[in-house]
């Protein structure tokens, strides 16, 4: 079954930078294996534009998610991941932390609920199947933003 299995611990360089602290551990149905970002990871996490539309429905989004999509992107990931791969991954996280969070706040998870969160999850993906191909195995899981010296 599709699980975390460690909390998310980040700390927000700049506004579009974030740092993973601990290891982000994540067994996924899609790839059949765990995936984990290291502490030390650097990305951008979950990219929405700011259109206000867009943004009111999927402005709410995954840190999580995008943390790992970003990691599946890097030409370095192990296991190393297609970009289908990876963006079906992120559709599938999208998908339980919705629910994760539907449950947090004593919700229950009905019928149109779980359309709505699939349709989001759907449409974050297709978004990144469109838009992600040019950053698809263009950094390492070593990358540092400029703004980080090598002390």
């Amino acid at each position: 079954m599709a699980e975390f299995r460690s909390h998310l611990s980040s700390t927000r360089i700049t506004e579009k930078i974030i740092k993973v602290n601990m290891p982000l551990i994540y067994f996924s149905d899609v790839l059949g294996c765990e995936i984990i970002a290291e502490s030390g990871f650097y990305c951008d996490g979950e990219s929405v534009p700011r259109i206000p539309v867009v943004y009111a429905w999927l402005g709410h989004t995954t840190l999580r998610g995008g943390i790992l999509h970003d990691l599946g992107y890097r030409y370095d990931c192990v296991p190393k991941l297609t970009r289908s791969q990876a963006d079906a991954m992120y559709r599938e996280i999208c998908i339980i932390s919705s629910i994760e969070d539907l449950e947090a706040e004593g919700k229950k998870l009905t019928h149109l609920r779980l359309m709505n969160i699939k349709a989001q999850a759907y449409a974050k993906w297709a978004a990144v199947r469109v838009r992600g191909g040019k950053h698809f195995h263009k950094k390492s899981i070593h990358w540092k933003p400029d703004c980080i010296s090598e002390a």
